[in-house]
């Protein structure tokens, strides 16, 4: 295969039109959904109102860490290990967020536009919690620990050496120290994050259609 040109199966229909993304999928009775998110990368969460925002028309639910009660557990970590203090978030924030962009709430509504609109019917209240955005700020700690039952912010030490190090560095003719700075990183999306789900009340068959490059992982 090195060198040898592949022919692509899904040229032909995206260059006629006839892919088929989540975002073309439209079903009988099909709701919307979008997430109220954090604006605070470290904050507790004095007081959230949804009543509002629940009573706009086309408006179906809204669901917060208190209506999900027990349900709202942390998510399991997909890679355990012994050594890691794995402290992985909850589905929906209860009353801390610990970065931007963390759910606090999610509205189901007749189309996305309703869904968003009601983000501004929301009454909630934050008590900024002290952030940092540098390693070595949350290697100190301080007042600033994301989970304070833990007690610091490391999540596993691990111990690796090969030789005798000490000796190394003792007979080397020169030791350059360096502390190593990189540009900050985003993430960009490769394809929009939809999923839509239509239940068959018949069959009892849930078909979803997800824009993932894990189907086994969304299938569990």
């Amino acid at each position: 295969m090195v060198g040898t040109p592949v022919l692509r199966r899904e040229d032909d229909r995206l260059l006629r039109g006839a892919g088929r993304f989540v975002d073309d999928m439209h079903a009988a009775g099909m709701l919307h959904a979008a997430v109220f998110r954090s604006p605070f990368a470290h904050a507790r969460i004095t007081s959230l109102d949804v009543s509002a925002a629940r009573a706009l028309p086309g408006v179906h639910a809204i669901f917060t860490a208190a209506d999900l009660g027990a349900v709202n557990r942390p998510f399991p970590l997909p890679v355990p290990h012994p050594k890691l203090r794995a402290k992985t978030p909850m589905p929906l924030a209860s009353d801390t967020v610990r970065y931007v962009g963390e759910p606090i709430a999610l509205i189901v509504a007749d189309d996305r536009y309703i869904a968003e609109d009601a983000f501004d019917h929301i009454a909630i209240d934050f008590e900024p919690l002290v952030a940092t955005p540098s390693l070595q700020g949350a290697l100190a700690g301080g007042d600033c620990v994301i989970h304070p039952d833990l007690g610091d912010n490391i999540a596993a030490r691990f111990g690796q050496s090969y030789g005798d190090v000490d000796a190394a560095f003792a007979a080397a003719d020169v030791v350059v120290p360096r502390t190593v700075h990189e540009r900050s990183r985003f993430r960009s999306a490769d394809r929009n994050a939809r999923r839509v789900r239509r239940p068959d009340p018949n069959t009892g068959i849930l078909t979803v259609w997800d824009t993932t490059q894990s189907p086994h992982v969304a299938r569990v």
